[in-house]
């Protein structure tokens, strides 16, 4: 009867917790450029980004039935970029929010817009532009370098306390997160030829919001190796490689909550297209090894995710030109 009576209160205590997954959202900051970082355009367009997460308790109990949640977090962000001079960039992104929680205590739909964000880029190692402006591979073997350091911030524009039959949905399924939060990013390519490596990492900052919750803080970084196939009017550069990202507790009023924070690493696959004035860039990445925090009981994993993008260049005062070898 003890035991019985120890499983009721466990369960009682971690079901509101894992129904919707905690840790997830780490990839869907938006704070990923990859080979965008290397053109030097003003640009606008959109950017669609799907990730999947599922979360269990087996209560190994005939008292207690098993408990199950599997969710889905679409993102769809409005992405923009302004060239201020050759060494500072402005990039915007406002997102709009799907969430799908279907579990078997609790279902639900959540959308609307997100938090938007605003990041200054400065250029460490450009040089003064050239007469004609060359985007894709560098028409010679030379190496040739870009690395972006900057930071901005995350406004808290998104709807966070939403509830379901009177009690707060579990808060990393809301569609915002209620505070202001920095944000850290750098990007670096080398290539040489129509070989080239991209190098990305981000760090956010989270701040408390007005309900005293605390996001853990979240770390991303990436590596990818890409080729440039010139076509006609453009080039296509397909890449692979991988990202790791890793997610703090999170902290409700002082107290740090369960089945939250971890890390995972994540295999990806992806091709760039750029196309006169446009830009389409598609990504697959599976999960190669994971270890979100979770009790006794209680497991989180994360399947295979996607993103698709597609923007619109323009230059800003000249036309943009392709050179190969």
């Amino acid at each position: 009867m003890k035991k019985n009576i120890i499983l009721l209160l466990l369960s009682i205590v971690t079901i509101p917790n894992i129904m919707a997954c905690d840790i997830c959202g780490c990839q869907l900051s938006g704070l990923s450029f990859g080979l965008l970082a290397g053109t030097n355009t003003h640009y606008i367009g959109l950017r669609y980004t799907q990730a999947a997460f599922s979360a269990s308790i087996k209560y190994n109990s005939n008292l207690l039935q098993d408990e199950y949640s599997s969710d889905t977090f679409i993102r769809t962000e409005l992405l923009g970029r302004y060239i201020l001079s050759n060494k500072l960039q402005l990039h915007a992104i406002v997102p709009y929010i799907n969430n799908d929680m279907n579990g078997s205590m609790q279902s639900l739909q959540f959308n609307g817009i997100g938090d938007p964000s605003l990041l200054l880029f400065y250029n460490v190692l450009e040089k003064k532009e050239s007469k004609k402006e060359e985007v894709a591979a560098p028409s010679t073997n030379a190496i040739k370098q870009t690395l972006l350091i900057g930071g901005g911030l995350k406004f808290p524009t998104g709807k966070f306390d939403r509830s379901d039959r009177g009690e707060i949905v579990n808060r990393n399924f809301q569609v915002g997160t209620g505070s202001f939060d920095f944000l850290l990013s750098s990007n670096y390519t080398i290539s040489m030829g129509r070989w080239g490596l991209n190098a990305e990492a981000s760090y956010k900052i989270n701040t408390r919001n007005s309900d005293e919750y605390l996001f853990g803080n979240q770390f991303n970084t990436s590596g990818y190796l890409f080729y440039t196939i010139p076509i006609k009017n453009g080039v296509i550069s397909p890449f692979t490689g991988a990202l790791f990202e890793a997610a703090d507790k999170h902290d409700d009023d002082g107290i740090q909550k369960f089945n939250t924070g971890g890390n995972a690493t994540l295999g990806t696959v992806g091709m760039q297209i750029n196309w006169k004035s446009f830009s389409l860039n598609a990504l697959v990445q599976s999960p190669l090894q994971q270890n979100y925090n979770s009790d006794a009981i209680s497991t989180i994993e994360t399947d295979t995710r996607f993103s698709i993008g597609l923007l619109y260049h323009f230059a800003k005062k000249k036309k943009r030109k392709y050179s190969f070898n």
